[in-house]
């Protein structure tokens, strides 16, 4: 179990509660969420085997699951302050290629034949705390301009 101690997101999410609309709120955490990924991404495709290069290609950041299990994944769903809770899948994007989901796996945990060569966990390992740190920053640049978009509209409105 990994336990993280955090600062400010009550605050960023006070401030996300006076954006109005809820498709702007749930834009800005896919946004913020994603390019906090970034990095974690780099660093998987940096660990990832090279064999035949695809898998390294694959490797993504988006809002849905790209995934066969995952495909049925949702954007959103119920909880948080908002009722709102919005998710970011990372792993591989079968739409490069479908064998990948298998040879992803095998590459990962290994199989009878073949040892681990872990990408995924060890990206994650050396990232998630940092990943915290960007998505701190993130969304309190994403809020900040929504929040003055809003305003600039309803000043406009009178």
């Amino acid at each position: 179990m990994i336990t993280v101690k955090t600062k400010g997101f009550k605050e960023l999410e006070d401030a996300l509660g006076k954006i109005e609309k809820e498709a702007t709120r749930k834009n800005i955490a896919i946004r913020s969420l994603t390019k906090a990924g970034d990095m974690m991404v780099m660093t998987a495709q940096r660990m990832a085997p090279t064999d035949e290069g695809d898998l390294r290609s694959a490797i993504t950041i988006a809002p849905r699951a790209t995934t066969a299990g995952g495909r049925k994944g949702k954007r959103g769903g119920s909880g948080g302050q908002f009722g709102d809770v919005v998710r970011v899948f990372m792993g591989i994007d079968l739409s490069v290629n479908n064998r990948l989901i298998i040879y992803s796996a095998v590459q990962e945990w290994g199989n009878v034949s073949n040892p681990a060569q872990p990408y995924m966990r060890p990206a994650f390992d050396a990232e998630k705390f940092r990943y915290v740190d960007r998505l701190s920053e993130e969304l309190s640049i994403d809020i900040g301009k929504a929040i003055g978009r809003q305003e600039r509209k309803r000043a406009k409105a009178l």
